[in-house]
């Protein structure tokens, strides 16, 4: 990822306002706010952050795709046993911090072609993964990320590929050894 994109990706949901949703709060208000608006298109929702995806099980039930790195703020997260027993499909790959990995983005897509809701488990760094499931998740209307210390954004894909396109053309490709 160019230097010049950190700030605007770490603030997208400000940039980008008309296309993503933030919801803040009070961990209960987010939870009740994403059940009353996806509890009936958990097929049509991708999830983005073990944070985020712990509560989205928690409140709404399993999404079509979670993908976490079993961390939180660079902090090892507790709560992935109780998030991997919610599927029981799972995949990994790596992807290293501030990139978007060929292998990601192709478990990404095998996981979109599955029947069943999957959890990818990345190691390394799912941040900028939201970013690839706007890019390739052609059945996911939309994907759901944390923000950190504020609560969650919720990106209509649609509306937003336009963009996410214009992001990942800025992306330096980086040959694979």
């Amino acid at each position: 990822m160019p230097e010049e994109l950190r700030k605007t990706l770490a603030y997208i949901h400000i940039y980008a306002k008309e296309h993503i949703n933030p919801i803040t709060g009070l961990r209960d208000f987010i939870g009740f706010k994403l059940r009353s608006e996806f509890y009936g298109y958990l097929h049509r929702v991708a999830v983005v952050g073990d944070i985020v995806c712990s509560t989205f099980l928690g409140y709404v039930g399993v999404p079509r795709i979670c993908i976490i790195d079993g961390k939180t703020l660079r902090e090892l997260y507790s709560g992935v046993d109780v998030i991997s027993k919610s599927f029981s499909y799972m995949l990994r790959c790596t992807n290293p911090p501030g990139s978007i990995s060929e292998e990601c983005i192709k478990t990404i897509a095998r996981a979109l072609n599955t029947l069943y809701p999957v959890l990818v488990m990345v190691e390394g760094e799912e941040d900028l993964l939201a970013l690839a499931l706007c890019l390739i998740g052609k059945d996911i209307d939309y994907v759901i990320y944390g923000i950190p210390r504020e609560g969650v954004g919720v990106i209509d894909v649609e509306k937003f590929r336009v963009t996410a396109i214009n992001l990942f053309t800025q992306f330096k490709v980086i040959e694979e050894l």
